[in-house]
């Protein structure tokens, strides 16, 4: 019902008098209006709990969640741009298993988000996001990129363009209320529809949530973490191609065993059960 009160880093009520906080306006002219409004929605605050303002906490934001999803959202306007990619006619497929997996993280996602604010859970619903958009970015879209410089026009290339302007469609009208802006300007150019804030609320489409994809890629990208470490710790460069590489208790699909080889550079994978 309340929401929690804002301090300075000293601790202290926010003062004119003591000066102890950032000028908004030059919040907004340095971060943008959505940081500032995300920071907040986020924060301890919205559970009515004091919150300690940090100006590179915002900062934070800006390096982070906002700059990948500009990032994803610009990556894939300038290839969809070269290639002329229809977005108004075609109707989801996906079989690639990075597509699968991404769309099934969506509708996972948007499950979460509108669990926590049905319960008003408002910086819960919140906290989701960053984590989406850095698989979106860091790992979709860096293990995807091959598809999209494709020169060829084929079903997997397809495939990939309608993922991710599915997902990023989808994600614009997930995000509004909390950075209404940035929401604004990935729907209207991606759908030349009138408003973000006209459309829907996302709804859950269980259909495209698949557990079992979703683990086992979190599986696997722990496990290249964890081969990436034991490469550093000898003094191997990932550049360096191994021979053979071991693993125990685990049981991958062919398209996922590719992924790994490739992520931890080596010839064979060996399943060791």
């Amino acid at each position: 019902i309340v929401n929690g009160i804002v301090v300075g880093e000293d601790g202290k009520k926010l003062s004119k008098r003591l000066k102890n906080y950032p000028d908004p306006m030059e919040i907004f002219n340095k971060y943008g209006a959505d940081t500032l409004r995300y920071y907040l929605s986020s924060s301890p605050v919205m559970a009515a709990e004091n919150l300690s303002l940090k100006e590179s906490d915002v900062a934070d934001i800006v390096r982070g969640m906002m700059r990948m999803l500009w990032n994803s959202y610009s990556f894939f306007v300038l290839y969809a741009n070269i290639d002329k990619f229809d977005s108004k006619n075609y109707k989801l497929k996906t079989t690639n298993l990075l597509d699968r997996w991404l769309v099934s993280e969506l509708n996972s996602l948007i499950k979460d988000v509108n669990e926590s604010m049905e319960n008003y859970q408002l910086n819960r619903a919140a906290r989701y996001f960053p984590k989406f958009i850095d698989n979106l970015s860091n790992w979709y879209i860096r293990r995807s990129r091959k598809r999209f410089w494709k020169s060829e026009d084929d079903a997997d290339k397809k495939g990939a363009y309608q993922a991710l302007h599915y997902v990023l469609v989808e994600l614009s009208k997930l995000m509004a209320p909390f950075t209404p802006f940035i929401a604004e300007e990935i729907y209207k150019n991606l759908t030349d529809k009138e408003s973000v804030h006209l459309a829907d609320y996302p709804v859950v489409d269980k259909k495209l949530i698949d557990e079992k994809i979703n683990q086992e890629m979190d599986e696997a990208r722990t496990l290249i973490t964890e081969a990436l470490q034991l490469r550093a710790k000898a003094g191997i460069k990932v550049r360096q191609p191994l021979n053979k590489f071991s693993i125990f208790n685990f049981q991958f699909s062919n398209e996922l065993e590719e992924i790994i080889k490739e992520e931890i550079n080596v010839k064979e994978l060996v399943l060791d059960r």
